[in-house]
This record gives C-alpha cells, sequence and structure tokens, in this order.
C-alpha cells in the first residue's frame, strides 16, 4: 500500500498557493490542502494529521513565525516539520525562521525543482523519523513487558513454592497419626483440605500467569475476606506448628472487598510466611 503524505500549503495570497499546489500535485503521493491565514492553518492541524507545512512568513493578523511557535509548543504538532516560504533573502529573517523552529526556507517565486527537492528531503526525513520513533517504543514496550513477565514470574514462583511448602508438613503431621495407629478420618479432614487447597491457590497463581501472557488483565471481584483468610489458616494449619502463633478473628458477618482475590492471597501470604 503506498504511503500518502497530507501537506499543508499556507499563505494569504491564493496564487501563490495555486503556484506551489500546481508544482507539488505531480507526486501522486502528495495529499495536498490550503490555508489562507494562520489561525485557518491552526484549525487545519486540528483536523489532519500533516506530514508537512509550507508556511508563509508575512501574513496579516498573525505571521508564520507566531503559528510556527505554536504549533512547536503543542505535543501533536510540534514534530511536524515546518519549511517557511519567504521573499526575503535576508540572514536574519532565515535566523528568525529557524527560532521559531522551522525546518528550512524556501523562497518565493517558487522554483520548480528547489520546492519539490526541498519537500521531497523534509518528507522522507519525517517519514523515516516517525518510524524510527516507532521501532524504539516498540523495543521499549517489549523490554518493559519482558521485564515485568521476570518479575511476575519469580514473584509466582516464591509463592507457588510457599503454598507447595505447606503440603509436606500436612503430609508428615497425617503419615504420624497413620503411624500411630490413630485412624478416625475426621481428625483429617483439615489436612486434606490444606493440600487440596495448597494445589488450588497453585494452580490459580499459574493461571494468573497465563493469562498475562495472552494480555489478558487482571479481573477484580467482590471477596468475602473471612473466606480467605480461613483458606490460608487451612493451608498453613500444618506448616506453622511450633514456628508462629496464628490468631485469627473472624466477623460475625461477610467481611466483602471489591480486589483482586490472587493478589489478597498473595499479600496475606506473604505476612504469614515472613512471620514465620
Amino acid at each position: 500500500m503506498t504511503k500518502i503524505f497530507n501537506i499543508l500549503v499556507v499563505d494569504d495570497d491564493l496564487k501563490n498557493i495555486q503556484v506551489g499546489i500546481n508544482f507539488l500535485k505531480k507526486n501522486k503521493n502528495y495529499h495536498l490542502l490550503f490555508a489562507t491565514s494562520g489561525q485557518q492553518a491552526l484549525e487545519r492541524v486540528k483536523e489532519t494529521k500533516f506530514d508537512l507545512i509550507l508556511l508563509d512568513i508575512i501574513m496579516p493578523v498573525m505571521n508564520g513565525y507566531e503559528v510556527c511557535k505554536i504549533l512547536k509548543e503543542d505535543e501533536l504538532t510540534k514534530n511536524i516539520p515546518v519549511l517557511f516560504l519567504t521573499a526575503k533573502h535576508g540572514t536574519e529573517s532565515t535566523i528568525k525562521g529557524f527560532e521559531a523552529g522551522g525546518a528550512d526556507y524556501i523562497t518565493k517565486p517558487f522554483n520548480s525543482h528547489e520546492l519539490n527537492a526541498r519537500v521531497k528531503t523534509h518528507i522522507e526525513l519525517h517519514y523515516h523519523y516517525q518510524k524510527e520513533i516507532e521501532r524504539l517504543q516498540d523495543i521499549l514496550f517489549h523490554s518493559q513487558r519482558a521485564e515485568t513477565v521476570s518479575f511476575l514470574a519469580n514473584g509466582i514462583a516464591h509463592d507457588c513454592n510457599n503454598f507447595m511448602c505447606s503440603i509436606s508438613p500436612n503430609i508428615y503431621l497425617i503419615k504420624s497419626k497413620l503411624q500411630k495407629r490413630v485412624l478416625d478420618l475426621k481428625s483429617y479432614t483439615d489436612y486434606f483440605q490444606g493440600i487440596n487447597l495448597a494445589v488450588a491457590k497453585t494452580s490459580d497463581l499459574l493461571g494468573q500467569f497465563s493469562d498475562f501472557a495472552a494480555n489478558k488483565g487482571s479481573e477484580s471481584e467482590v471477596v468475602d475476606m473471612n473466606i480467605v483468610v480461613a483458606d490460608l489458616t487451612k493451608i498453613y494449619k500444618g506448616s506453622l506448628k511450633n514456628k508462629a502463633e496464628l490468631e485469627i478473628i473472624f466477623l460475625d458477618h461477610p467481611a466483602l472487598a471489591y480486589a483482586n482475590k490472587i493478589h489478597i492471597e498473595q499479600i496475606l501470604l506473604n505476612i504469614i510466611i515472613n512471620a514465620e
């Protein structure tokens, strides 16, 4: 697909606009628009994304220098190359144009070859500049994402390890009771639940990582903190024994919070682990 470049020609003299457009319209890749005043030019840039602006210096009410200064102060238009159109040949006006933010200047009356050459040069420079910016932004995005993935992977690996570590103590306690021939299965209920919950939480964490890799955002939901705390207590009932005393006070009504359940569990889990 051929790239079409939008060019704005700004001049209060319609004859100059017509001459400039006639010289440039032979290039089928140029989409040419015009404005007859500085204010009209500023309105045009709000409606269309331009790749180049040909801007007359001497205009009533608002001259080219003032228009260029406004364009360069706007985040959306500051990178558009501005080529001043001037009948002046003095060094002072040229310097003033560059100080205002102009990229180049073209003297009037126009020379067809010079006009096309300068426009072509700055169009190509701007195009390759934009492509390079996009490339660098893409590199930065993927670099930041890779760093985020690495950070998330380390965090999930750490939390998965914490959950898995709770399984072994529960199994040990079950084994020790079995060795003592204490065969009342009801006494093992909490341990089995703890093991099942640890496996489920590990699966949830891995699912969260999978969703992130697939560009799916984490979703918040209404969470009952009583249930969250109760589940974590069951998971760590065995591993906390003889290490730390865990005192839980449950509310007699649902303790509701709107949050990401997995994130809440990770925070509480780290608090418990750090208390051991």
